[in-house]
């Protein structure tokens, strides 16, 4: 008999008993660990609450500063300002989805490792995706900054010219004006009636 277990123990091929329970060294009793442990899960739980509700918080803060500024440069510069509400709404986009960059690169013996890189493609393409829109946004407000400044140059000129003009012209000048505008008015007006 000491010999079998004298055996199973060089082995290495011991099982415990059924009637016997191996308890780690602790000073809690398992009655004490369990409530821990219940604790802890409802911490944890609040925890992940409080950080979806701040995230959602924030989520919503940033969507509405993004409505904001979008719905603002398209009142203010009409369809030129159509781009940059774009490129605006998906710079914005890219500061709420930071979770995307939650890309990692780990050694392993078998080489290197890439984990949720699909995460950081999509990230790298809305970003460039977003530059693009940018850059073709900020051409185009150029183009029509100077087209502005091109018909204020020709209005300007237009009125200096018309101020040259002798007092006996300038009052032509409002006759016909204002006997052309009559007309306007008037054929409106039977076309409605």
């Amino acid at each position: 008999m000491l010999d079998e277990l004298d055996t199973e123990l060089q082995s290495g091929d011991t099982e415990q008993s059924p009637d016997y329970q191996n308890f780690p060294d602790t000073a809690f009793t398992q009655d004490e660990q369990e409530a821990i442990k219940r604790f802890k899960a409802k911490e944890v739980e609040k925890l992940n609450r409080s950080r979806a509700v701040l995230k959602g918080i924030e989520s919503c803060g940033w969507g509405v500063t993004s409505y904001c500024l979008a719905k603002y440069l398209v009142i203010a510069t009409g369809s030129a300002g159509l781009l940059p509400a774009v490129a605006i709404v998906l710079g914005i986009n890219q500061i709420v989805n930071r979770d995307l960059l939650e890309f990692s690169v780990n050694k392993s013996p078998d080489g290197w490792v890439f984990t949720d890189m699909d995460k950081a493609i999509k990230f790298i393409f809305q970003t460039i995706f977003g530059c693009f829109i940018l850059w073709t946004a900020v051409g185009d407000f150029y183009s029509t900054m100077k087209t502005s400044h091109q018909t204020y140059d020709n209005i300007k000129a237009t009125v200096e010219d018309f101020n040259r003009l002798p007092e006996k012209d300038k009052t032509l000048v409002f006759v016909v004006g204002a006997l052309v505008a009559g007309g306007v008015v008037y054929g409106i007006h039977k076309s409605k009636s």
